[in-house]
């Protein structure tokens, strides 16, 4: 049974020695008996030299071998190549963004205090309520000479029953009256009132506050 292959020197060496001694011992055991009268000058040397010729060539064998071994260098380790890692951008952070404003809500109409009415407090009879009137007013549509129907300009009233004029304006009380079937016009003050019929309030001017 034939050894393991190696690749140490010394153990070649003596591997290779010991098959050169079994071929000897192997030769000379296959070899024909000596006839017991022959003498040693007459010896096979043809087989001898045989053998001195095997032997050479298989010590030549194993200097070739140790000596390929000993000028072959060692293999280098094998190195993994290195893996590129790849690193993700930086995340940029985005800030929140602020909640939206609310739109402004457009300006309330401007009301021209000498359009007011009276109709506001229809059904309060009795009360009375003040009037602010500003100088330079613009005289309104009035129904009635006083009473007056409550949707007439309370401040024109004022000025067509004498208690203010336009030019210099001024506060007025007026007293909420019930409706009435008929409403007369009339020219006073500048200002012409018109007729009207049935009407459910009306208001009268009292004074200059």
């Amino acid at each position: 049974m034939s050894e393991p292959p190696t690749q140490d020197p010394e153990a070649l060496a003596r591997i290779v020695e010991a098959a050169v001694e079994r071929a000897l011992a192997n030769r000379l055991l296959a070899a024909p008996p000596r006839a017991p009268e022959r003498s040693l000058e007459r010896a096979p040397w043809g087989a001898a030299l045989g053998l001195a010729a095997m032997a050479f060539v298989a010590g030549a064998g194993l200097m070739y071998l140790v000596g390929s071994l000993r000028q072959s260098p060692p293999a280098p380790p094998f190195v993994l190549p290195p893996v590129a890692v790849r690193t993700p951008p930086p995340t940029l952070m985005t800030p929140p963004l602020p909640p939206p404003t609310p739109p402004t809500p457009p300006p309330a109409p401007r009301v021209d205090p000498w359009a007011r009415t009276a109709t506001e407090h229809r059904g309060h009879n009795g009360n009375r309520v003040v009037y602010n009137c500003p100088a330079g007013g613009s005289p309104h549509t009035v129904w009635g000479s006083g009473p007056y129907t409550d949707d007439s300009s309370v401040c024109s009233a004022a000025v067509h029953a004498g208690v203010i004029s336009a030019a210099e304006g001024g506060e007025v009380t007026m007293e909420l009256r019930p409706g009435r079937d008929r409403y007369q016009g009339t020219a006073r003050n500048g200002v012409e009132s018109r007729p009207y019929g049935a009407w459910p309030g009306s208001f009268v001017v009292l004074s200059q506050r």
